[in-house]
């Protein structure tokens, strides 16, 4: 599956947005020439439980879930927290009001980069989401009650923590069909205190449309977006969230920062 031989970066575990991810994006370009889209938020903000009509970027949806900023670390965090309920859910959802931010378009010109710094506060049951996802699939039951893998129902791609292997984080993807494990273990919390950079770029390489993945900045897969059950030419948005498993431990997805680019270089985007 993966189509091209995988990056020899080496991991930066730094707090700032990592180059191997990022290299090639154009920032002023893309704001200041209208050439795409672009998303980038701290969090500096401490406040109280967030909820939808709190937030006028983003919406936080699930069940029984919600979203608390807080002050005192990092310079801020988004804690996405699930509640001490049995399959109780929180997720972040991006572009509400200004629709995706992107499609991934097979054969065309589209750039894409995205990447969050986030920290389980659970490796023992819990299950997460760090990726992109279809903004109407970001909903309860995204991710599936007890065992939390992608829904059969949802378009994403990501990085997913499931309740069977709480302590590794899988590379995923699902077009509406059950979801497919490109590489289980990309990464592996060994404790709740440490901070993941999870990255992905999506570009045109010698003729093929290539979706690179990044932990902690050195890539460790690939695929070509014309795979089967890749989600290609699916509007995709910011999709982070936690949820509990069978039992009623609250589990917390902890989120740094976001930062999201594309450019659209189709007609046939929107």
């Amino acid at each position: 599956m993966p189509d091209l031989v995988v990056g020899f970066a080496q991991a930066d575990t730094r707090r700032q947005i990592s180059d191997a991810v990022w290299k090639g994006c154009q920032f002023t370009e893309i704001q200041a020439e209208k050439k795409g889209v672009y998303w980038d938020d701290d969090f500096t903000t401490g406040s109280a439980a967030l909820t939808n009509a709190a937030l006028s970027f983003y919406k936080i949806t699930g069940t029984g879930g919600t979203g608390v900023l807080l002050s005192t670390d990092d310079g801020g965090v988004l804690s996405l927290r699930s509640g001490a309920v049995a399959n109780n859910e929180s997720y972040l959802a991006g572009g509400q009001g200004l629709a995706a931010f992107q499609q991934f378009l097979v054969n065309t010109p589209n750039q894409m980069w995205f990447e969050a710094r986030v920290r389980p506060t659970d490796i023992t049951t819990g299950g997460f989401f760090v990726g992109l996802a279809k903004p109407t699939d970001i909903a309860a039951g995204f991710l599936v009650n007890t065992t939390n893998v992608l829904a059969s129902t949802v378009n994403a791609v990501g990085f997913n923590v499931k309740t069977a292997t709480p302590n590794k984080l899988d590379i995923v993807y699902a077009k509406a069909g059950a979801p497919t494990t490109l590489l289980a273990g990309a990464a592996t919390p060994t404790n709740t205190t440490t901070w993941f950079k999870l990255g992905l770029r999506f570009e045109a390489q010698n003729g093929k449309n290539i979706v690179r993945f990044y932990v902690n900045g050195a890539e460790v897969a690939n695929v070509v977006a014309s795979a089967a059950n890749f989600p290609s030419a699916v509007p995709m948005t910011l999709c982070l969230g936690s949820k509990s498993g069978a039992g009623a431990e609250a589990k917390n997805l902890d989120v740094d920062w976001v930062r999201y680019a594309g450019v659209i270089g189709d007609s046939t985007y929107g």
